[in-house]
């Protein structure tokens, strides 16, 4: 509450005249003692005159008093998981005036965001933690037309955790990144040299499948998929960048991975057959 008066005001005192201009006519102790949370429960009415005065949601204020109320930043009073759900509430709680340059589409954007949330959704150190824990893997398949596990310090360490229980990486990503000095390349060599002792694994447990092109214009998104032929089990996840790098994935459904492990099949099968 502070931060939303200080907006309009920069004193307590000089906001008493705004609050009075939108009915509510208090002294400047009253104002303090809202601003520290000593005032946890005032009437909707009250909450709409402040919604007025300062020109915050009358949605985000009744959140800010029930944050101060209930302690929900403070890490020493609330769980971790607590404090991200309501991080989360926050979130949705922000106004968007415009979506894709046209005003007027909150109410149908935060259905969309509705939709998202009863999603599995992860962040990057979600998924490189749902590798390292996904039982009994054995093969992962991450298709990314922008190598990005080279960058991601969370994603190296899961794949090192994984080679030393033996799990399979196929990688597809364009044809150029395999060569010398290219991302791909340049992963492969500093997790060797890095880890002197996995490089007999790296060698044989992590795979580039090279895609030209045109084949390039099929996938346009990142694909991870774990145990993909394996039906009982199978489970993958597309990915969601911005700025060029992916921020989180999605879950994806057992009919969308399957479809998905039976496009990308070809691919592995064309590699496969170079090499015999």
């Amino acid at each position: 509450m502070k931060a939303a008066r200080e907006a309009v005001a920069s004193s307590q005192q000089k906001a008493l005249p705004i609050l009075a201009k939108a009915g509510l006519k208090v002294s400047q102790s009253w104002v303090g003692s809202l601003e520290v949370g000593a005032i946890t429960d005032p009437d909707p009415a009250i909450i709409r005159k402040l919604e007025k005065a300062y020109g915050v949601d009358y949605d985000r204020i009744v959140y800010e008093l029930i944050r101060d109320k209930y302690c929900l930043g403070d890490l020493s009073q609330v769980t971790p998981l607590s404090h991200e759900r309501w991080r989360t509430i926050a979130g949705v709680l922000k106004n968007s005036e415009t979506v894709g340059m046209v005003k007027g589409l909150e109410i149908e954007q935060l259905r969309a965001k509705a939709q998202m949330l009863e999603s599995e959704l992860l962040d990057m150190d979600g998924l490189a933690r749902w590798q390292r824990e996904f039982p009994k893997l054995k093969e992962l398949w991450i298709v990314t037309p922008h190598f990005q596990d080279d960058k991601n310090a969370t994603l190296r360490e899961a794949v090192i955790h994984n080679l030393g229980r033996g799990v399979q990486y196929f990688y597809f990503v364009p044809k150029v990144d395999l060569e010398e000095g290219r991302p791909f390349w340049l992963f492969l060599r500093r997790l060797a040299q890095d880890h002197p002792a996995l490089r007999n694994r790296v060698q044989k447990q992590l795979h580039g499948v090279g895609l030209e092109e045109a084949e390039l214009r099929w996938i346009v998104t990142d694909l991870m998929i774990a145990n993909p032929t394996d039906p009982a089990s199978r489970t993958g996840f597309v990915g969601f960048r911005q700025d060029r790098a992916i921020q989180f994935a999605c879950r994806m459904s057992d009919l969308d991975a399957e479809a998905a492990a039976q496009g990308i099949m070809p691919f592995l099968a064309k590699r496969r057959q170079a090499h015999i």
